[in-house]
């Protein structure tokens, strides 16, 4: 086993509660592309307080510009 298949081994893939997207979280092992990111205080507690778990870099870096950190309720289509 290669040392890039142990690291992806050691690291979490888990779904982003927000997006449902797949994502890697090496958090536990103390390197994951999120801790590059900078939130504010506001921010961190915001998603604290709706998720329990990891989010995708891709929602992450939503938050950071100014997204809702919940997504807006998918539109239901008018019934024909």
């Amino acid at each position: 086993m290669t040392l890039r298949e142990q690291g992806a081994r050691a690291a979490a893939i888990k779904a982003c509660p927000r997006c449902g997207q797949a994502l890697v979280c090496g958090a536990a092992q103390g390197a994951c592309e999120c801790f590059e990111l900078r939130l504010d205080q506001a921010q961190r507690d915001s998603i604290a307080a709706v998720f329990q778990d990891c989010l995708c870099l891709r929602c992450l870096r939503e938050i950071q510009t100014g997204a809702s950190v919940q997504l807006p309720a998918p539109r239901s289509r008018p019934r024909a």
